[in-house]
């Protein structure tokens, strides 16, 4: 690969799935060929057609490659790049994924107004909290009420979200309901009204 690089080769070549040289490099947990890439200009940001980084196949593939996760980190690597396969690095990390903000907020507060994430994956954590109140009293079910994403409110509910949690000002899920839509799939899934 050296003496290819030397004589020109693209670093930021892709295969037919859209992989770069570095992404396969970090799956194949080659230190070496990762150093080289990065020297050579390798984009560590970047992602092939699934969304998947060189950081996230380092963390997907490579559990022992510790070394590569840390250079691509030190290359400017973004362990909260933002896609199915984060909690393997949120995992590495030992990352809680309960932690809150200043607000109160957990990851997932946060994510439900973010059109990029997946909610399912948050959602399949065994050790989420789907009930977490933040400083308002309000859930993630809460959050997503708000919206008009009648499927996140589906998907908190079906993973044990409680539809009757009230906030600090008595209100529920339904309450914060945005569209009839939204305030139906409450009401089918148990959903009432609180106190104000």
């Amino acid at each position: 690969m050296k003496e290819l690089l030397r004589n020109g080769a693209d670093v930021h070549a892709r295969d037919y799935h859209d992989t770069t040289c570095l992404i396969a490099a970090a799956r194949s947990a080659s230190v070496e060929e990762v150093k080289l890439l990065i020297k050579y200009g390798a984009d560590v940001t970047a992602q092939n057609q699934d969304g998947i980084s060189s950081l996230h196949m380092a963390s997907r593939y490579s559990y022992e490659a510790y070394d590569i996760i840390q250079i691509l980190l030190d290359n400017g690597a973004d362990v909260n790049a933002r896609d199915y396969l984060l909690f393997p690095i949120f995992d590495i990390y030992k990352v809680d994924i309960n932690t809150r903000d200043d607000d109160g907020n957990t990851p997932l507060h946060l994510l439900i107004d973010s059109d990029s994430v997946d909610i399912l994956t948050f959602c399949r954590q065994s050790s989420i909290d789907l009930n977490a109140q933040n400083h308002e009293g309000e859930t993630p079910l809460h959050r997503a009420s708000g919206t008009i994403d009648g499927e996140r409110i589906a998907m908190l509910i079906k993973h044990g979200a409680n539809v009757n949690s009230v906030d600090n000002r008595g209100r529920t899920p339904l309450d914060h309901a945005f569209t009839d839509g939204t305030a139906n799939l409450l009401i089918e899934s148990g959903g009432k009204r609180g106190t104000t």
